[in-house]
């Protein structure tokens, strides 16, 4: 029951953490501030990965090399767009079954 407990929680806690990064990277990549963009998906990265959010984490994997080069550069190479794209859709899947979840059972069973 502990176990559940503190997963439910450490849910709870990411969707809070992340819940507005959707935006925060959509407006990092319209600035060109693509350091931040990385450092922002590296954290989900490896949060996701942790809490077994694989299709979150699997997708922000995938952006690692091309988010390397636009900061190398200051220029995104084109498979980065899509990449974004996935990766986003991915995240706010997740961020919306969390809120489903905590509406749906008060505060317990979060997927």
């Amino acid at each position: 029951m502990g176990n559940r407990v503190l997963y439910e929680s450490l849910l709870r806690l990411f969707r809070d953490q992340y819940r507005l990064a959707p935006e925060r990277i959509e407006a990092g990549m319209n600035r060109g501030a693509w350091r931040d963009v990385e450092e922002l998906i590296h954290s989900i990265k490896g949060t996701s990965g942790m809490l077994g959010a694989m299709a979150v984490h699997c997708a922000a994997q995938c952006l690692d090399q091309s988010l390397k080069e636009a900061i190398r550069t200051g220029v995104a190479p084109p498979e980065t767009y899509p990449a974004i794209d996935r990766f986003l859709s991915e995240l706010k899947a997740f961020l919306l079954n969390l809120e489903r979840a905590e509406e749906t059972n008060s505060g317990s069973s979060l997927p």
